[in-house]
């Protein structure tokens, strides 16, 4: 029995490891591979690569390491086509596997979710992707059970993993010997194992331990450091707070078992502290758009499981914050602060409290006592391990419905406008400089590329057309995304000289994957509004998928423009707008001509994508270069003139060409030579994918359909959303693309 595992975090990466061991216990044969971290791999997993070391909070953070993530999503669901493993098993970590699942469930695995995410606490609506992609959810905390089989989920309750590992930790008996001989209090500080919850908690953390020394003397601090990098983070700090604490490397249970009490970054270390029945005061600083943002998800009103099992109502109507002035705050175990200031005033004062008031910490201890007989039992591993074989035993498992067909809407829940707008804010900031470092084996490269006509250049409208030609080329090394691809900068000139000596140069990004053989390859174009890094996004999903990407930057656009320059690619006036479109699709065929040429691309392959204005200009590009053999438009539309002539949005245009002496005949004459509908039967038969929002306020669903119709009806995708609110459907389009134009032998020119 082959299982594929994914575990992004390090505690999930603990509970995964334990979990191998009780399924290899019952099942000696057993094979384990996938996504996970040094505990799996001890544990006898074969990984495919090391998830721990990307494990991110929040939603930017997830968002600059997309290409990362999405490119083992790729190669895990050619793992599950190609090995079809008996089972997936998930470990929390929802961002990244709600994808896996998603991907197995298309390959009829069956899914088993364990240690689930708390979608219950921040993200209930969540719960339609449990209940769509996971078959069985092995629930942690005792009113999951209840809460996931209310909303439709297959759900068992095992018990929570980690009093399995809590309950087999060997303490180290001589380092405690050696530390309780030292003398003095000690207060144990656990500022997290990821290093951004260090670099965010462990500055407050030591100001509160100073507050703390100045009124308790005789009190010694201990940093618990989960990496060696952490470590040497959280010595630099301390050094220069002046604070007498020392740092330990991997010695968490050991410092908690001597601790008097405890400083904790929020997360599963609670249950570790109810294990040990140390008082505790929770810290977890966010920024100020995170705190906003997290105030419209949050459900409940703590944030720690051990206060969330204490609580006498899961979900209240007030869920702001703790704070040590409410009525019944008296009642919180572990006192929590979730905030976006300084809090390491109330933080010391609680720990000053339990130093000097030992009935209070007495108190504390005892009523920990009493949750932990209540909770804190082990065999959760077991449990588990033995419903999975139970249910995998079962014989032979159905095939699931694929989890999206062709032309199917894509739908969202409602009121959910606030997380698209939230991801859209977050998406602006997306692409800091692109990932990985500078190429150094690379070298820079000029040549030449000759264009050279096919048999069909005859019957390229003359507006278009290209004679037999050579053009220069220069090609830059810029980064490199290791095991993956590497990106340079390509320029060359465009066939079309204007008055504008910037525009006069066509500049690309070229992404060319790793690997031997020759790739499918494909030109990436942005959007309206000159927005970048989206067009890079899906380059670099595609080169990380093993499809070459070059990503050109049209007409007056980016460096083809000086500042201050009125020309614009999409102007006002007609005719500018035709010679800037023109040019475009000039340039393009130029860049097909580069592609071709380049060693590594199958000439045979080549495809256009592009997203709103570049979904126009794609479709108008694919019927008209005959090399191109198939296109994917995302928010694309045509009959563009007629739209644009009736539109209240319009007028002033309008009003002025027809003040100019233009009448509505000649506008429409204008712009059917760049319309993609009055070429669009020469594209007929290639391969195309459209992606499409039902309700697009910038291109009328009418445009659509007419753009539909005119290239023969080709597969179509309704997403439940605007032009703008498409964005939440980002990682859905992201993956659409890569497959459709990855897919092994597809799309291949018959030239």
């Amino acid at each position: 029995m082959k299982i594929f595992f994914s575990a992004g975090e390090p505690s999930g990466d603990l509970h995964a490891a334990n979990l191998m061991r009780a399924l290899r216990a019952r099942l000696p044969g057993a094979e384990f591979v996938g996504y996970g971290g040094p505990e799996m791999a001890e544990a006898g997993c074969q990984l495919h690569a090391d998830l721990t070391a990307l494990a991110v909070m929040w939603f930017l953070r997830a968002m600059l390491n997309l290409h990362k993530f999405l490119a083992l999503v790729g190669r895990a669901d050619r793992y599950f086509r190609h090995v079809r493993p008996d089972a997936v098993v998930l470990v929390d970590y929802p961002g990244f596997n709600w994808w896996i699942a998603r991907r197995a469930k298309a390959h009829g695995i069956p899914v088993f979710y364990y240690a689930p995410p708390q979608i219950w606490a921040w993200a209930s609506w969540r719960v339609k992707k449990m209940r769509r992609y996971v078959d069985h959810v092995l629930c942690s905390l005792p009113f999951e059970e209840t809460w996931f089989r209310q909303h439709g989920c297959n759900a068992t309750f095992v018990g929570h993993p980690y009093f399995d590992e809590v309950r087999r930790q060997e303490l180290d008996q001589a380092f405690l010997d050696h530390q309780m001989a030292r003398g003095g209090r000690l207060v144990t500080i656990l500022p997290g194992s990821r290093t951004q919850e260090v670099e965010h908690n462990l500055r407050w953390f030591l100001r509160a331990a100073a507050r703390v020394h100045e009124a308790v003397p005789d009190t010694r601090f201990a940093v618990a450091s989960f990496k060696p990098h952490q470590a040497e983070l959280a010595r630099r700090m301390i050094k220069s707070s002046g604070l007498p604490a020392e740092v330990f490397l991997r010695r968490t249970p050991e410092l908690i078992e001597l601790a008097e009490c405890c400083m904790a970054v929020s997360g599963s270390v609670s249950l570790e502290l109810l294990h040990h029945t140390r008082p505790t005061v929770v810290l977890y600083w966010i920024n100020r758009i995170a705190y906003f943002v997290q105030s419209w998800f949050r459900k409940v009103k703590y944030i720690t499981l051990v206060n969330l099992l204490t609580s006498d109502e899961l979900f209240p109507d007030d869920v702001t914050p703790y704070d040590p002035k409410q009525p019944g705050a008296e009642r919180v175990l572990f006192p929590e602060y979730l905030t976006c200031e300084d809090r390491s005033h109330q933080v010391a004062e609680h720990v000053i409290e339990w130093l000097m008031d030992e009935d209070r910490r007495r108190r504390t201890v005892a009523e920990l006592v009493k949750l932990k007989v209540r909770v804190g039992h082990g065999g959760a591993s077991r449990m588990a391990a033995d419903y999975m074989l139970k249910v995998l035993s079962g014989g032979k498992r159905p095939v699931p419905r694929p989890h999206f067909l062709p032309g199917m809407a894509v739908k969202s829940s409602g009121g959910h406008r606030r997380l698209a707008m939230a991801r859209l804010l977050a998406f602006t900031v997306l692409a800091i400089a692109a990932p990985g470092r500078v190429v150094a084996q690379a070298e820079e490269r000029s040549g030449e590329v000759r264009f050279r006509p096919t048999a069909e250049e005859p019957q390229v409208p003359e507006l278009f057309r290209l004679p037999a030609h050579t053009f220069a080329f220069r090609q830059v090394p810029q980064t490199t995304v290791a095991k993956s691809y590497d990106v340079f900068e390509v320029t060359f000139p465009s066939p079309v000289e204007t008055p504008h000596s910037n525009n006069n140069t066509v500049h690309c990004e070229y992404f060319r994957p790793h690997g031997s053989g020759k790739h499918p390859a494909v030109i990436v174009l942005h959007i309206l509004g000159g927005d970048f890094n989206l067009s890079r996004l899906f380059s670099r999903q595609l080169a990380a998928d093993g499809v070459a990407a070059l990503f050109l930057k049209l007409p007056y656009y980016g460096p083809r423009r000086q500042p201050g320059e009125k020309a614009r690619m999409i102007s006002e006036n007609p005719r500018e707008t035709v010679a800037g479109m023109r040019q475009g699709i000039l340039d393009i065929r130029r860049g097909v001509a580069w592609l071709a040429a380049q060693h590594e691309v199958d000439a045979d392959r080549l495809g256009v994508f592009g997203i709103s204005l570049g979904g126009i200009t794609s479709a108008l590009a694919v019927s008209i270069e005959p090399r191109l053999a198939s296109a994917c438009l995302m928010l694309a539309g045509g009959d563009v003139a007629r739209v644009a002539w009736d539109d209240p949005k319009m007028a002033r245009l309008r009003e002025r060409w027809l003040a100019d002496g233009g009448t509505k005949e000649e506008f429409f004459d204008l712009w059917k030579k760049i319309d993609p509908v009055t070429y669009a039967e020469r594209a007929r038969g290639k391969p195309i994918l459209m992606l499409n929002a039902a309700h697009d306020e910038i291109i009328p669903r009418a445009c659509t359909e007419s753009l539909w119709h005119a290239l023969g009806e080709p597969e179509i995708v309704w997403y439940e959303a605007g032009h703008i609110s498409a964005i939440r459907y980002l990682l859905d389009g992201l993956g659409r693309v890569s497959r459709f134009f990855a897919e092994p032998g597809a799309h291949r020119n018959p030239r």
